[in-house]
């Protein structure tokens, strides 16, 4: 668990720490199409034991979570992050997917807004991060019609893929105030 345990109600969605009993769950979620698997930067099949592996990872540090998004007890998405205390404390989120069958609707964003104004109030935090594959043109929209801006720009190997990763922030409440 996360060093702050997370449960946000956002209309019938509930965004909360994910259990060991839903890994198998979350390992459909993440191979149900290819382009799930292009979104999280994968050609391959996800194996359940990668992904129990950063699930135990994220139970090991206090600064990581690892979080489900609910809609009716039925998972359709996953948030997984971690919190950095640098000048100033900032969430930054790793990895953010819907089922396919909400993506595009206006779920995403949504759900992003809610988790936002969640850590706004209760946390103070107001600054948020994100990585993302600059050749991820869904990916890029998303973050970009969400208001998160380009901090910086760098290349990275990764066995699974190699190219340009953006660092993109927001660091803004729901107010429009600047943090």
């Amino acid at each position: 668990m996360s060093l702050i345990p997370v449960n946000i109600i956002i209309g019938e969605i509930t965004v909360r720490d994910i259990i060991y009993e839903e890994l198998p769950q979350i390992h459909r979620l993440l191979n149900e199409s290819d382009e799930t698997k292009a979104l999280l930067g994968k050609k391959e099949s996800f194996q359940f034991e990668e992904i129990k592996e950063r699930y135990l990872e994220s139970l090991s540090s206090v600064s990581d979570f690892f979080l489900g998004v609910y809609l009716k007890e039925e998972i359709i998405g996953i948030l997984k992050g971690r919190f950095e205390n640098r000048s100033c404390t900032e969430v930054w989120f790793l990895t953010y997917v819907l089922s396919e069958r909400y993506r595009k609707r206006g779920f995403g964003s949504k759900i992003l807004s809610g988790v936002e104004e969640w850590f706004g109030e209760y946390y103070s935090i107001y600054r948020f991060c994100v990585l993302a594959y600059e050749d991820n043109s869904n990916a890029m929209e998303f973050w970009n019609k969400n208001n998160y801006k380009l901090l910086r720009r760098t290349n990275i190997k990764h066995p699974s893929k190699t190219g340009a990763v953006v660092i993109l922030e927001k660091t803004e409440d729901k107010n429009g105030l600047k943090h």
